[in-house]
């Protein structure tokens, strides 16, 4: 899972195959609708002091609780980063039917009670738009991470959950192409052009949302 919202990959059939391998057919089918959750696990500073032992049997805990509540529910998949043992991410099927429509945030208020409950800590979590199909994978990735970092422990993140969607809009696989080619090339001229591009459009998607649209600045 991890690979495939982080590694290079360039064949979908060969994507899909090792899917089917590794009995996560569900993510193969050609409908797919799925939405990322990332979850940080804060530990308020000086409870564990200089023990490293005790904060890796805590985060060991946290994974295990997010398994396990992720594991209450079909089609949610979680999975983690050795690189940071205190975040870990969800990957969620949705459906059209209407049960579907706050799955993801009745889960992640389980979870943030489960957290608190077991663990008696706070947890930071983003929610990213919902995307359609493995094409789109890392792109929903992405905006999970962006409403991870907008987010505070004391702060749910729904009030930047319309800027996520703005960015995900402006950001099109395009735009991602052309920002990558113009970090490899070095060409941070065409680097900025892009990104003031992305910054546009969404100023844009804003006024034509506006009662006072037309409003001139654009």
């Amino acid at each position: 899972m991890l690979q495939m919202v982080k590694d290079e990959w360039y064949s979908l059939a060969a994507i899909k195959e090792r899917l089917q391998q590794l009995q996560l057919t569900p993510l193969t089918a050609d409908d797919l609708k799925l939405q990322f959750v990332a979850v940080e696990m804060r530990v308020p500073a000086g409870r564990m002091a200089d023990w490293q032992e005790r904060r890796d049997l805590l985060n060991l805990a946290f994974q295990m609780l997010c398994r396990e509540t992720a594991a209450k529910r079909k089609g949610i998949y979680p999975f983690s980063d050795v690189a940071n043992s205190a975040m870990m991410y969800l990957l969620i099927i949705m459906k059209p039917e209407p049960e579907y429509a706050d799955r993801t945030d009745r889960f992640v208020g389980e979870l943030k009670r489960n957290i608190a409950s077991y663990l008696k800590l706070e947890c930071v979590t983003g929610i990213g738009e919902e995307v359609n199909g493995l094409k789109r994978l890392k792109n929903g990735y992405a905006s999970c991470m962006l409403s991870w970092s907008q987010n505070t422990v004391y702060k749910d993140g729904t009030g930047e959950r319309s800027q996520v969607m703005e960015l995900m809009q402006a950001f099109t696989p395009e735009v991602e192409r052309k920002l990558v080619q113009a970090i490899e090339n070095l060409d941070m001229s065409t680097f900025r052009q892009q990104l003031d591009t992305i910054s546009v459009a969404k100023e844009i998607r804003r006024c034509l949302r506006s009662p006072f649209w037309p409003c001139g600045c654009c």
